[in-house]
């Protein structure tokens, strides 16, 4: 015969096998002298492994020179690779020649985009990196729609504030056909 025996109305410690992990695992209040140590060694290591505390091994190497640039060579890189953001009105102006081209989108699809668009764009044009942001977009339009696609793309993941029109944007971007 065999013999079961309930477990309904006992503790934990009655149960087998119910908490084997050790308790002193658990103990957050561990003095600190059983804590690990991290001690920090000055000797260098050499091939063989055995320490070498003579200067004959420690030999300093001085770091390669900073290399110093003039402001003026710097400010001309500046001005080299980036230009003047659009003023709000070019945006708006640019933004207005993206609607005329013709759309692969279904008429209702794009009357709701661009009304999105149009309700939350000219607010966020306030933000001078909104100008600059539009500006770029624009410059890398005109050569690759791809690269201007992945330049809203980034931004709108890195800029919380365009979220409200941006997607939209982006959308009646990307079903254009440009001539």
């Amino acid at each position: 015969m065999i013999i079961s025996k309930s477990y309904q109305n006992c503790t934990e410690t009655e149960v087998p096998g119910y908490n084997d992990c050790p308790s002193f695992l658990f103990m957050p209040n561990r003095p600190s002298s059983k804590r690990k140590q991290h001690r920090v060694i000055s000797d260098h290591i050499n091939a063989i492994g055995s320490t070498d505390s003579s200067s004959s091994t420690n030999l300093a190497t001085t770091p390669p020179p900073i290399l110093r640039r003039s402001p003026h060579e710097i400010r001309n890189k500046k001005e080299k690779n980036s230009t003047a953001p659009l003023s709000k009105k070019e945006i708006l102006d640019k933004v207005n020649e993206l609607y005329d081209f013709e759309s692969k989108l279904v008429t209702k699809e794009f009357e709701f985009y661009k009304k999105k668009v149009d309700n939350n764009l000219v607010s966020s044009l306030e933000n001078d990196s909104t100008r600059v942001v539009m500006t770029r977009f624009f410059l890398e339009a005109n050569s690759d729609k791809t690269k201007a696609s992945k330049t809203l793309k980034a931004w709108m993941s890195s800029d919380v504030s365009v979220i409200n029109w941006c997607p939209a944007f982006l959308k009646i971007y990307e079903h254009t056909q440009q001539a």
